[in-house]
C-alpha cells in the first residue's frame, strides 16, 4: 500500500533529494565484489542517477597511501583515542594478542582513508577487507569505527581537517546496500541537526526476551563510539585470530538503548529499493546480554535490538540481506519521502508501516 507523509516530510524528502541530485554524493568503492557478495555490488548507472555516482578505488592503492602515512602522524591518532578514555586490550603475542604495530597500522589505514576521502570528494567509502587486505595489513575495523563517528581524531588534508567534527560514512564489506542507506541517514540526520551516526550490522539471530523477539545486531568489529556512549565505553579487542592472522583492533561496546531507524537498499528485478522502519535497542541484564555475546562473538560490538512487527518470521521472509543499517532517532518520514523523491522503490516493514498509512 501507498505509504502517506505528512507536508512537512515530503517538503523535507524533495529538497533533500534536490541537493543529492545537485551535489552529486560520490560513493567510494573499494575493490567491489572481492568479497563474492553479489548484493554488495549495485548498478552503477542506477545510482548515478539518483545523485550517488561511484567512484571505484583500489584496496592495494590504499595500502600505497598507508606506507605514505608518518608514524609520528598515527602516533598522533592512537594518543588521541587514549586521552579520551578508549580501552585498549593490549598484549605481547601478535598472533593472539593486540600489539602496538598492528594498532599503528590501523592509524595509517584510518589517515589514508581519509586522504582517499578529500582526493576524491568522497560522500561515503567502503572497504571490503576481507578477502583482499586480510593478508596484507591488521583489520580495518577500528578505522572503520573511527570513521564513523563524528567525535574522532582530526587529520588534516590539502585544504584542512577532512570532514572536521562530522562522521565519514562508511560501508563495512564495501556492502553498497548499506552505503546508500548511511549515506542518506546520515544527511538527513545532519540536515535535523541529530548525531547522524549509522552502522551497518549483521543479523545475527534472536530469541523472546520479557515477551519481546530480541535480535542480535553484531558487525564484524567496528561499530561507532557514540552508539555505545562515547570513547570511554569503547573496547578495542584483537580480531579473532582464525579469520585475521595479522591481528587488528575491533571498535567494540554494547549499543545504548533508544528509538532507532533502520534501512537496507537492493537491487532486484531490475529495480533499486529501500526497506526501512523503526526499531529499539534494548538495555539488557548483563547475564543475558554476555549469553548473546558468548553464543555469537564476544571480540564485537552489538546491538541488542526489537523491531515491533519485525521478528524472525517476517524478516527472514523479506529481508534482502543478513546487513542492516541502524542509527539512532526516528527519521523514518524523513528517509521515505527522501527516497521516493529520488524514485527508490519503498517498503516500510513492521509496525512502523502502520505510522504512514
Amino acid at each position: 500500500s501507498k505509504v502517506k507523509l505528512n507536508p512537512d516530510a515530503a517538503r523535507f524528502g524533495e529538497q533533500m533529494a534536490k541537493s543529492i541530485l545537485t551535489e552529486r554524493c560520490i560513493m567510494g568503492q573499494f575493490d567491489p565484489g572481492c568479497m563474492g557478495m553479489l548484493n554488495a555490488v549495485m548498478d552503477p548507472a542506477k545510482l548515478g542517477s539518483r545523485g550517488m555516482p561511484i567512484e571505484y578505488l583500489n584496496q592495494s592503492d590504499l595500502v600505497a597511501e598507508m606506507n605514505l602515512v608518518d608514524d609520528r602522524e598515527a602516533q598522533k591518532c592512537l594518543d588521541w583515542l587514549i586521552r579520551k578514555g578508549c580501552n585498549f586490550h593490549w598484549g605481547t603475542n601478535k598472533f593472539t594478542e593486540l600489539t602496538y604495530d598492528q594498532v599503528l597500522s590501523q592509524m595509517k589505514m584510518y589517515v589514508a582513508a581519509c586522504r582517499f576521502v578529500e582526493r576524491y570528494g568522497l560522500s561515503a567509502v567502503g572497504i571490503p577487507y576481507q578477502l583482499g587486505l586480510v593478508r596484507c595489513v591488521p583489520a580495518s575495523d577500528l578505522v572503520e569505527g573511527m570513521l564513523n563517528n563524528a567525535d574522532r581524531p582530526p587529520v588534516r588534508g590539502q585544504s584542512g581537517i577532512i570532514h572536521n567534527g562530522k562522521p565519514i560514512p562508511h560501508f563495512n564489506e564495501g556492502d553498497m546496500g548499506a552505503g546508500v542507506p548511511q549515506l542518506l541517514m546520515h544527511r538527513i540526520y545532519q540536515a535535523k541537526k541529530m548525531p547522524s551516526e549509522t552502522t551497518l550490522h549483521d543479523v545475527r539471530w534472536g530469541r523472546e526476551y520479557d515477551g519481546k523477539f530480541v535480535w542480535v545486531f553484531l558487525i564484524s568489529g567496528g561499530a561507532p563510539p557514540a552508539h555505545f556512549g562515547g570513547w570511554k565505553k569503547t573496547h578495542v579487542y584483537r580480531q579473532p585470530a582464525l579469520y585475521f592472522p595479522l591481528g587488528g583492533g575491533t571498535c567494540s561496546g554494547v549499543s545504548k538503548p533508544g528509538t532507532i531507524t533502520w534501512a537496507r537498499c537492493w537491487e532486484a528485478y531490475g529495480e533499486i529499493g529501500i526497506d526501512c522502519g523503526t526499531g529499539e535497542v534494548l538495555d539488557l541484564p548483563a547475564d543475558e546480554l554476555q549469553d548473546r555475546l558468548r553464543r555469537t562473538t564476544p571480540e564485537w560490538p552489538i546491538a541488542n535490538v526489537h523491531i515491533p512487527g519485525y521478528g524472525r518470521d517476517e524478516l527472514m521472509a523479506t529481508h534482502m540481506s543478513n546487513h542492516i543499517v541502524i542509527g539512532y532517532g526516528n527519521i523514518l518520514p524523513e528517509l521515505v519521502a527522501t527516497c521516493l523523491a529520488l524514485n527508490l522503490k519503498v517498503r516500510v516493514a513492521g509496525e512502523a508501516a502502520k505510522t504512514l498509512a
